[in-house]
């Protein structure tokens, strides 16, 4: 049996209500020192253990704040950020706090980190963050409403990046919840939503690592072969095959295809009883017309699906998604 292969970057996002002791915590040391905010890192802290279920200890060594405009906060500007964060406590936004966390030969991989130097490309973090703040903005609707700060964290072992994110102006809606008193007693309040779809998490982890590692390039070349290069043209098109054997083929698969083109679609149900000749038919076209264009796709995908491997770690309930990319592009 293969080993289990951790995930290269892991992300776990939490939230808590306005009142909580931790979101004063966390204001109260904005403005602090670096060495004793990271002293007092388990008081501002919300998330008890990251992706790969270590236990969140206090962080050996720290970046400092940056946002979405700095990458270090002068004191006048930590003051402002903690004018920003007090003033959401005060409207009750909800605060929320994300942690990535990187299996450091992942990052060594892609350039990001040297491990014999112990150099680590604090700019590209920051800016694969800015990338991921803004779709998680984004698509929780948050873009004109949110602020956030973060740091990089370093530990013997681990590297993290630290987001927290909350609305100075809370956009999200309140539903009516059990809270539990000081005394053990429970009563009843009002308390603006806080919860991430899963979905939500996805796009935003995927939107670090893309920039992180700076997949664009490949992944837009991937695409431009797939609509584009691997399509037949009109020397090349399917019907005029030279062979006699594909255009009988074709003349079958034709034939016996619903009547209603509508329904041709790959992916519809009706299409289902003819994938398979419609797979070795694209082969062989693919082969015979764009036998480099296919070779350079293949290559593409092999680096693409082992990135992906890599990212998603096998063993865990990501870990089939590097396939699923894989078996998407081909077909």
């Amino acid at each position: 049996m293969p080993s289990r292969v951790s995930p290269g970057i892991v992300n776990v996002t939490d939230f808590v209500a306005a009142h909580a002791k931790k979101f004063g915590s966390y204001i109260n040391y904005i403005d602090r020192d670096e060495a004793i905010r990271i002293d007092h890192f388990d008081q501002q802290n919300i998330l008890s253990v990251d992706g790969y279920n270590h236990y969140m200890e206090n962080p050996k060594k720290s970046s400092g704040i940056f946002t979405d405009q700095y990458d270090h906060l002068t004191p006048t500007q930590r003051v402002e950020l903690k004018k920003q964060f007090t003033v959401a406590q005060k409207h009750q936004s909800v605060m929320w706090q994300s942690v990535f966390s990187f299996r450091n030969d992942f990052l060594a991989e892609n350039n990001v980190y040297n491990p014999k130097t112990k150099q680590l490309d604090e700019a590209k973090l920051r800016d694969a963050t800015r990338v991921a703040m803004n779709d998680f903005t984004g698509k929780m609707g948050m873009t004109h409403s949110a602020i956030w700060s973060a740091a990089i964290h370093r530990n013997t072992d681990n590297i993290h990046i630290h987001v927290a994110i909350v609305e100075p102006q809370p956009t999200r809606e309140r539903k009516r919840v059990t809270v539990e008193g000081k005394h053990g007693e429970t009563y009843q309040e009002w308390q603006r939503k806080g919860y991430v779809p899963k979905k939500i998490l996805n796009h935003f982890k995927a939107a670090f690592a893309n920039e992180m590692v700076d997949r664009d390039r490949s992944l837009a070349r991937i695409s431009d072969l797939i609509r584009q290069r691997l399509q037949p043209d009109q020397r090349s098109a399917w019907r005029h095959q030279s062979s006699l054997d594909f255009a009988v083929r074709y003349q079958e698969l034709f034939k016996s295809l619903p009547r209603d083109r509508r329904l041709w679609k790959y992916n519809n149900n009706a299409m289902k009883p003819y994938r398979g000749q419609l797979d070795a038919m694209s082969r062989n076209y693919l082969m015979r017309c764009k036998p480099e264009e296919l070779g350079e796709f293949k290559q593409l995908l092999a680096q693409e699906t082992r990135f992906r491997e890599a990212l998603y770690g096998s063993g865990t309930k990501e870990a089939n998604r590097a396939q699923d990319y894989t078996d998407n592009k081909l077909h």
